[in-house]
């Protein structure tokens, strides 16, 4: 694994300094790929919410999952939304103007949230515990602040995720990794680690496929990646749009796999 997908200070000062590059994975993931459902409304979907309800999103970003349903939370909600990054919270409060009441913002590190015990129904990590080296330290913290019979609901990749992808860049990048990590949190392991910390873990895969027929939407995604934009550019970045133009000549489309799944946990 890429050791500096797990480095706090790249993580929170360049990978995701700001919203950019979320938003714009965000844009293309809605509109070039193939699930009936978009990727956030269907979570929703899949997590347990009732009126009166209090939520901690752990790495929150720009709280994408949170503005998608902002018309349809059950009354009387509240959510914490935390992450390292202080760009990320500052786009989460741009995302949710006149939060009011419903919705508090904390700068904050998930493996030590300064948050009391007790008093979450439900605890929300989008695409963050494969970037945490010390997750079982991290899965006691959730256990802590969660309540009794509480659920904990994150988010991961499958060993397929974005494969295509990465083959097309690597011989531009060899360094490059866009998911199917098999140390890290996944698809294949997450339930087995999960279990250590709770009574009942249930896994919802969403299977979903980018389809490309154009060059620059596919170079946007691919250097939207955490540190692909700083060294995918100049002579690397003009072989590979030869190399995607080339193929999209000779097929009409370039098809990426998106893998991933959500695993709803209980206390």
């Amino acid at each position: 694994m890429n050791d500096r997908q797990q480095d706090k200070e790249f993580l929170a000062q360049e990978a995701y300094d700001d919203a950019a590059a979320l938003n714009t994975r965000e844009h293309i993931q809605e509109h070039y790929g193939s699930h009936q459902e978009p990727w956030h409304r269907w979570l929703w979907e899949h997590m347990h919410s009732r009126p009166g309800m209090r939520w901690l999103d752990l790495g929150c970003g720009p709280a994408h999952l949170w503005w998608k349903q902002a018309g349809v939370l059950p009354e009387d909600s509240r959510v914490v939304l935390t992450d390292l990054s202080p760009g990320m919270v500052r786009a989460a409060r741009t995302n949710l103007p006149g939060a009011g009441p419903t919705f508090a913002f904390l700068v904050g590190d998930s493996e030590a949230p300064p948050l009391a015990g007790g008093q979450f129904d439900a605890i929300v990590a989008l695409g963050l515990l494969d970037h945490l080296p010390q997750l079982d330290a991290v899965l006691q913290q959730v256990r802590r602040l969660l309540r009794p019979h509480g659920f904990f609901y994150a988010s991961a990749g499958g060993r397929r995720h974005l494969m295509e992808l990465e083959a097309l860049v690597r011989p531009f990048l060899p360094e490059a990794s866009y998911g199917g990590e098999s140390a890290a949190f996944g698809l294949e392991n997450g339930a087995e680690r999960l279990e250590r910390a709770f009574r009942h873990v249930a896994l919802y895969p969403y299977e979903d496929e980018l389809v490309f027929r154009e060059v620059e939407p596919l170079i946007a995604y691919a250097r939207s990646e955490a540190g692909a934009a700083r060294q995918l550019r100049g002579e690397r970045l003009a072989g590979f749009r030869q190399s995607l133009a080339a193929i999209l000549k000779d097929s009409g489309a370039i098809r990426v796999t998106r893998q991933k799944g959500l695993f709803a946990a209980q206390l």
